[in-house]
């Protein structure tokens, strides 16, 4: 023990740089000191040496050539002599651009398939753009309970309770979303909720995604905040063609309480919504979501398969997380235009609400009409006949104004992105707007008024 010791000391002061000395404990005798400087000069002895290191070796390629370089400049040498940006070019700059190209290839490589990229994206839009149809089915159960209310209920009382809320929310994770621990509902503005038939009634219901490191480099706080966006507005567009169902269903269990021309009369105006909201969600659902969305998820696909054919055109310029994330709100900056829900269609998509308005008031009409008693017809028809006459104006004022847009240009994405100077307006217009994509307030238009019924009848 008393020559390990020794040795670690000797060792430690080696490593300082000092001078060797073995101190001395007290209570050691002369004999053990004998032993340690014995031990110290066996050491001193028997020091593995290194020779020097040469020069050349501390100097690197770099430094070589640009010492060979001064030295011919001191030398007032002939030989042209490249300067310091074409040094810099090919020393750092064309190494790094040859480098990058294979680092975010690897990069994103790992994103797709070590992270499941695809399947994260896959997610979103299950729940933010109501891609799965049970996810959907319960969120109806949970704001429609009362199957004899046409309107929206949750446990009788308004606004509803966050406990029972939250947990019920809770509920459709569990059952319907496989990665369920990874989303939150929000709904800690639903005390501020006084109206259970405003069109805005469930702003509240808000969706967190949590998207932890790497994903969040590619699924980015504001990424989530304009997925939410879509979202409250299908949630809006979903409760009111649900209300649109339940009036059928309630006029049609309610049958022997109307005359023949009254019950004419209703089923004619719920009709009209139905038209409407019918044209309106197929083109939410089938040109702005499905279609958009199917091509981003080819772009996805193409980084998947990463063929030599697909290095050119998107898949060349994503093939890095940071433009990747820009394409990714890219896509959803195109959805809330076709949507009317950027900041600068307010004006336009406050024309559009109305409209949906008009259907919850309706319903509401004949709800309060039924838990009354009631029985003056005509006090109803008359509610109903204005609410309808409203309707057809605003629908009348909204089909304007998306003719305004055809007329202008503006109802062209390519046009849209060109405006705003969207760094993927060059690849928008030389793949997807060949395709039929482009013209989104055409395809909505003649979705509503193929047979100019609301330009005739406000003439």
């Amino acid at each position: 023990m008393c020559q390990i010791t020794s040795i670690c000391k000797y060792v430690q002061t080696y490593n300082s740089a000092n001078e060797v000395s073995i101190e001395t404990e007290e209570g050691e005798n002369d004999e053990e000191l004998e032993i340690s400087k014995s031990l110290n000069e066996d050491m001193m002895s028997n020091i593995p040496s290194l020779p020097p290191w040469d020069e050349r070796l501390l100097i690197g390629e770099f430094s070589s050539s640009l010492n060979f370089l001064l030295k011919l400049t001191n030398e007032n040498s002939s030989d042209i002599i490249p300067t310091i940006d074409t040094i810099a070019a090919l020393s750092y700059i064309e190494p790094v651009q040859a480098w990058c190209p294979i680092l975010n290839e690897s990069y994103m490589s790992s994103f797709l398939h070590q992270f499941k990229l695809q399947y994260h994206l896959s997610l979103l839009h299950d729940t933010f753009l109501l891609g799965n149809g049970t996810f959907l089915a319960g969120l109806e159960s949970v704001f429609f309970k009362n199957e004899n209310k046409i309107g929206v209920e949750l446990g009788g009382k308004w606004p509803p309770r966050l406990f029972d809320l939250n947990l019920a929310l809770r509920s459709i994770m569990l059952e319907t979303i496989t990665e369920d621990e990874l989303f939150a509902f929000d709904v800690t503005g639903a005390r501020e909720q006084r109206n259970p038939n405003a069109f805005d009634a469930l702003n509240f219901l808000q969706l967190h995604y949590n998207a932890q490191y790497p994903l969040n480099l590619v699924i980015t706080p504001n990424i989530q905040l304009k997925y939410n966006r879509v979202f409250t507005f299908l949630i809006q567009l979903f409760r009111v063609t649900t209300v649109s169902k339940r009036i059928y269903n309630a006029l049609k269990a309610n049958n022997a309480r109307f005359k023949t021309n009254t019950l004419n009369k209703l089923y004619r105006y719920r009709f009209q919504f139905d038209q409407f909201l019918r044209a309106l969600q197929g083109y939410v659902y089938d040109t702005v979501i499905s279609e958009t969305w199917h091509m981003f998820m080819e772009q996805v696909q193409d980084l998947n398969i990463k063929t030599k054919s697909n290095s050119t055109g998107y898949v060349s310029v994503i093939m890095q997380p940071q433009m990747f994330k820009s394409y990714h709100e890219h896509i959803l900056d195109r959805i809330l235009y076709q949507c009317f829900l950027k900041q600068s269609q307010q004006r336009i998509f406050k024309i559009l609400q109305p409209i949906l308005q008009d259907v919850l008031d309706f319903a509401s009409i004949i709800d309060i009409y039924y838990y009354s008693g009631n029985r003056e017809e005509h006090e109803l028809i008359a509610k109903c006949e204005r609410v309808f006459d409203d309707f057809q104006n605003h629908v009348w004022q909204f089909v304007n104004v998306l003719k305004l847009l055809e007329e202008k240009g503006s109802g062209r994405l390519g046009n849209i992105l060109n405006s705003t100077n969207n760094e993927f307006r060059d690849l928008y217009g030389k793949h997807e707007a060949k395709k039929g994509l482009d013209v989104f307030v055409k395809d909505l238009l003649t979705r509503i008024d193929l047979n100019t019924y609301y330009e005739n009848t406000n003439k």
